[in-house]
């Protein structure tokens, strides 16, 4: 949220013409014209993917020995029954729903701000196309990174949550496998993000880079 925050007024606060004769070119600017097909779909893979680990963890929670409910996994064997807490059912997922809802809202107030400012002048309109692309594919970027960040906690716990124990079958073992190897696949994802979040568009005088 930060970091939109901070691309948002870095576009608002963006250097403007001050001169008395002002050129511009008279075209429509979209938010779809400047979003790469690239970045929307790390973006929209990275969101699906948290959902749907909210959803399951939230099917699949119970409440803790303190009432809290959705904060644990209860697995009954036999007439044993085991809880196990933390669990990332409702009892988180429905904050970080919440908190995903409003950085998606900030991301697009940041690509509307990003499309509706004022160009510099007809000179140089393909850097400045070009360097509107790179701050959304910036937005983009720190949407992912976010939520491939949240998602290695939370698979890392329903990995932990689902290890051991005596009731322990081939579909616990699976579900363990499956939530452990998303969360390396997440942390992995994220580190790649990150390191492209952190590279900037190489722009000389004239020339502009590809649009995604």
């Amino acid at each position: 949220m930060t970091l939109l925050l901070v691309m948002c007024v870095g576009e608002l606060r963006s250097p403007r013409q001050t001169t008395l004769t002002r050129t511009a070119v008279a075209r429509p600017r979209r938010v779809r014209d400047l979003v790469g097909a690239g970045p929307l779909a790390l973006a929209t893979i990275a969101v699906a993917a948290l959902t749907t680990t909210l959803v399951v963890g939230t099917a699949m929670g119970s409440p803790d020995d303190l009432g809290r409910a959705g904060r644990a996994l209860t697995t009954v064997c036999g007439d044993a029954t085991t809880v196990r807490s933390p669990w990332p059912g409702s009892y988180y997922a429905i904050p970080i729903a919440a908190a995903l809802v409003v950085g998606l809202v900030a991301a697009a107030v940041t690509c509307r701000t990003i499309v509706v400012r004022p160009a510099r002048g007809a000179e140089g309109a393909d850097v400045d196309d070009a360097l509107r692309r790179w701050s959304t594919r910036s937005v983009l970027l720190t949407v992912a990174l976010v939520c491939w960040a949240t998602l290695v906690p939370l698979l890392l716990l329903m990995t932990v949550a689902h290890s051991g124990g005596t009731c322990a079958t081939s579909s616990t073992r699976a579900l363990q496998l499956t939530f452990g190897a998303g969360a390396l696949v997440s942390a992995v994802a994220a580190i790649g993000t990150f390191s492209a979040l952190c590279t900037g568009p190489r722009l000389r005088p004239g020339q502009a880079p590809p649009g995604s």
